[in-house]
């Protein structure tokens, strides 16, 4: 619906539609900002709330580099989705542009932040960290000592593909398939 508003305010010219057009692009703003901003609360909470069972440790590093890592990246990705939401709802003049209508403004907070986010989830290995190894059953069944569990643990690059009983790796099983249509039957 945000694509359409965004296409068809450039081909009306009825102000009452371009109005409600706008407040799709608003709604939509603020949406994806809460959205952004949802991790924040959600890892407070669970830090300040009473635990019924201990942390499952899953995955690379202890919990509390993970916990770190998400808190760094949704602030970024919030102050990004915030910065687009604000911009969006402050009118300025094509004469008077504010701030954040600048190139630098743009550039900074569209693409910087992007690959800022980029770099430091390649960097810390983000898909290590949170991994849940093939295997698993159910909540601690990957720190049990299980498939993939602390004492086994189960390389990323050879894991294998459930239900294969034979051994094989899921590279190898990744055959090239034979072309059968030219075959006769």
């Amino acid at each position: 619906m945000f694509v359409v508003s965004v296409v068809d305010s450039y081909y009306t010219l009825d102000p009452h539609i371009q109005s409600q057009l706008r407040a799709v692009r608003l709604a939509t703003a603020v949406y994806l900002a809460v959205l952004a901003f949802l991790p924040i609360p959600g890892v407070v909470a669970t830090f300040l709330l009473p635990r019924i069972s201990p942390i499952n440790d899953f995955g690379e590093e202890t919990m509390r580099t993970k916990v770190a890592l998400l808190l760094f990246t949704s602030v970024l990705l919030s102050l990004d989705a915030c910065f687009c939401a604000g911009g969006a709802f402050i009118r300025r003049p094509t004469e008077n542009p504010g701030w954040f209508n600048s190139k630098a403004a743009y550039y900074c907070f569209n693409y910087v932040i992007e690959l800022v986010m980029v770099f430091i989830y390649a960097l810390f290995r983000f898909d290590r960290r949170f991994h849940i190894p093939n295997g698993s059953k159910g909540p601690g069944d990957y720190s049990n000592g299980g498939l993939g569990g602390i004492s086994g643990r189960q390389s990323t690059d050879e894991e294998t593909l459930p239900g294969a009983d034979d051994g094989m790796t899921s590279t190898e099983q990744q055959a090239p398939m034979k072309n059968i249509t030219n075959e006769k039957a």
